[in-house]
């Protein structure tokens, strides 16, 4: 148990995220400087990595800082100096929706107050997002729970003793651990986050995919799906869905799936015999995406009940020229 509760414990929502952020931020007017020198100049630094990200010469001395929660709809306005501008969407386990992004980037620019090079538009997300092309799109640099973790280790070593800034690093740090998880944990024991931290490592090695939550009846499951190929009858393509790895096609001629789902199933499990892992014949489903083979358990183990990383990146290499060899008319 915890020596002391923490104040993000119990404020979980966006909201309260946006509280710190704004917090940390007023901490960088000059008047504060007194008060807290080592907090005054973690908020400094804090502001000097938004500058970094874009690029942007951080001003010789911020005189004036206003903050704005909810502008138009974006969480977090900051007016620095009166002539550049810091733009916060901030997200926790959510993702930008309904070209929020650019909307909100459009409603500053009406206000005529700042050339658009003077601003700095920031996407911080605390939870791991699997693809972030919309955001970059918006023109959005990303600022991610290891980079704000990054930022709060170095300030606390430098003599930040603030208990709000304290909880919202060790907050922070217990969101990490769950997503890392997935590295010492057994592998009968992973949870949401360490799926989730699982396949953000594929990605890193070179599985180019996304992941995500897949809701159904049944309750949902954690998935990554790649290795996307297509021929003139269907799409096949390859499927974590946490513990089982299945192979999959999306038939667009309602006429033809049964007979394409019985093809492809039949030559995968045939061509299989000489790999390392088992495909096996699923329950059969008939829709536009059908599971046509699955592997019950791909991931390779270190001896001690955790996974060997490069031992399951192995197979899904196997798994991947599997896919690719076989071909069906």
């Amino acid at each position: 148990m915890n020596k002391r509760p923490n104040l993000f414990s119990h404020g979980t929502s966006e909201l309260s995220q946006d509280a710190f952020i704004c917090w940390l931020a007023e901490w960088a007017y000059p008047v504060y400087k007194e008060t807290d020198k080592c907090l005054y100049e973690a908020s400094i630094g804090f502001i000097r990595r938004i500058y970094d990200l874009h690029k942007k010469t951080f001003p010789a001395v911020i005189k004036e800082i206003k903050i704005t929660k909810q502008f138009k709809g974006l969480d977090i306005l900051i007016e620095i100096n009166g002539k550049q501008a810091i733009l916060i969407e901030d997200k926790t386990y959510t993702k930008e929706h309904s070209n929020q992004l650019k909307r909100y980037y459009a409603e500053v620019v009406k206000l005529e107050k700042y050339k658009e090079s003077d601003l700095l538009p920031i996407y911080y997300k605390i939870g791991n997002q699997s693809d972030y092309s919309a955001v970059i799109d918006a023109k959005y640099m990303l600022f991610t729970r290891k980079q704000m973790l990054e930022f709060l280790q170095e300030n606390i070593d430098r003599g930040v003793q603030d208990q709000i800034f304290l909880d919202y690093y060790f907050y922070l740090r217990e969101i990490e651990q769950k997503y890392d998880s997935y590295k010492t944990l057994p592998l009968s024991e992973w949870k949401g986050e360490a799926w989730e931290g699982f396949y953000e490592e594929l990605k890193q090695r070179g599985i180019e995919g996304q992941y995500g939550y897949v809701a159904n009846p049944n309750g949902g499951f954690y998935a990554l799906w790649w290795n996307e190929q297509e021929d003139n009858n269907c799409k096949q393509y390859l499927q974590l869905e946490e513990g089982r790895l299945c192979f999959k096609i999306h038939v667009a001629d309602k006429d033809r799936r049964k007979e394409l789902r019985d093809k492809w199933s039949k030559a995968l499990i045939e061509r299989s015999h000489n790999y390392s892992f088992n495909v096996e014949k699923p329950r059969f489903g008939n829709g536009r995406y059908m599971t046509i083979a699955v592997v019950r358990d791909y991931r390779v183990g270190d001896g001690k009940g955790r996974i060997d990383i490069p031992g399951t990146i192995g197979v899904l290499g196997e798994v991947e020229k599997l896919l690719k060899m076989v071909d069906v008319q």
